[in-house]
């Protein structure tokens, strides 16, 4: 069994929360912030690449299928950026998945590579565009959908993930979805006419 704590709160997981400044180690202190607020880092992103970034880089390009290499890049900021703006839809997700034995990790509303897998493996079933494996509001209505025929062994999550659910689809997330992924514009770019 598993209990759903439905209190909420605005706090992120990490007390450094600040947008990064942009230019000397902005994209590594965007990224830094990015895991950190997505529970998968817990230094302050200050831009400087240590040990604990480069592993924490690592664990989240395995996480999200990318290529290898510890560094900061503008694919996995942008993918956290992304998971900021639909982070309160991994909890329910990770839920339903737990329940129908599809990832053995208690549910925590942390992405990880097994609860990535599963929403691809769904994207797919569904025949939704481009599976990524990324929560959005598509592949949750789809799951709710196909609750009808085939229902929660534990009916008394149901409630808890409705509510869960709903509160990303019809509201937008608590915490600041921009990272500053972006590039710094060159100085061609302020130039060109």
């Amino acid at each position: 069994a598993f209990h759903i704590n439905l209190g909420s709160s605005d706090e992120p997981p990490n007390p450094w929360h600040e947008k990064p400044a942009l230019g000397i180690g902005g994209i590594t202190a965007a990224v830094q912030n990015g895991l950190a607020l997505n529970g998968l880092y817990d230094g302050r992103p200050d831009g400087i690449r240590t040990e604990e970034t480069r592993s924490a880089i690592s664990e989240a390009e395995y996480i999200f299928g990318l290529e290898s290499s510890g560094r900061a890049s503008q694919a996995l900021c942008r993918i956290l950026e992304y998971l900021l703006k639909h982070k309160d839809m991994i909890l329910p997700l990770q839920i339903i998945f737990f329940d129908r034995g599809e990832i053995t990790g208690q549910p925590d509303g942390i992405i990880d590579r097994e609860t990535r897998l599963a929403i691809e493996r769904a994207e797919i079933e569904f025949d939704l565009m481009s599976p990524d494996g990324l929560p959005d509001d598509e592949v949750f209505i789809e799951l709710i959908a196909s609750l009808e025929t085939r229902p929660l062994q534990d009916e008394s999550l149901l409630a808890s993930v409705l509510t869960l659910g709903s509160e990303d689809i019809y509201s937008s997330s608590a915490i600041d979805s921009d990272l500053g992924c972006n590039p710094i514009p060159s100085f061609d770019e302020f130039t060109d006419s």
